[in-house]
């Protein structure tokens, strides 16, 4: 997912789907990549709702230096209506990261994953700030599996 920070910075995650499943390995904010060793684990290559997986990645809470732990689990199907459309059926998982020595939380977030376009959708807070990231627009070919049911192929 590539997104746009107000002041213009550019800002992504470098995300994977394959046999080992969906799994984010990068972020890239505030213009500091951040690699994430282990991968963050969000699901089996074929996604089971109720599911959970957590992955204890190298990085450190800069707060505290704790280690991080991430929970990952796949609550449900969903349609979900962005700017770039109505997409279903879409993956609705919830991250929850919290310091691994004093268990505070850190974030909590929603995503929504459609097939063929990847993160649509993700809304929560992250250390205490409300984050809402949207897909504007696309310009992936359809129709696919997955494909919005309306909106912006630009």
């Amino acid at each position: 997912m590539l997104c746009t920070r107000a002041d213009g910075t550019p800002e992504y995650d470098l995300i994977s789907l394959d046999k080992e499943g969906l799994r984010l390995h990068v972020r890239q904010t505030r213009g500091i990549n951040v690699p994430l060793s282990p991968p963050v684990v969000f699901s089996d290559a074929i996604v089971h709702i109720g599911k959970t997986h957590v992955t204890v990645p190298e990085i450190a809470n800069p707060a505290t230096g704790n280690r991080t732990k991430w929970t990952v689990k796949a609550l449900r199907m969903e349609t979900v209506t962005v700017p770039a459309g109505t997409f279903s059926p879409c993956i609705h998982f919830n991250l929850n990261i919290r310091d691994k020595g004093h268990g505070s939380q850190l974030a909590n977030i929603d995503m929504w994953y459609a097939k063929g376009y990847g993160l649509v959708k993700r809304q929560g807070q992250l250390f205490g700030v409300f984050l809402l990231e949207e897909l504007i627009r696309h310009n992936l070919p359809g129709p696919r599996m997955g494909s919005p049911t309306r909106g912006s192929s630009e």
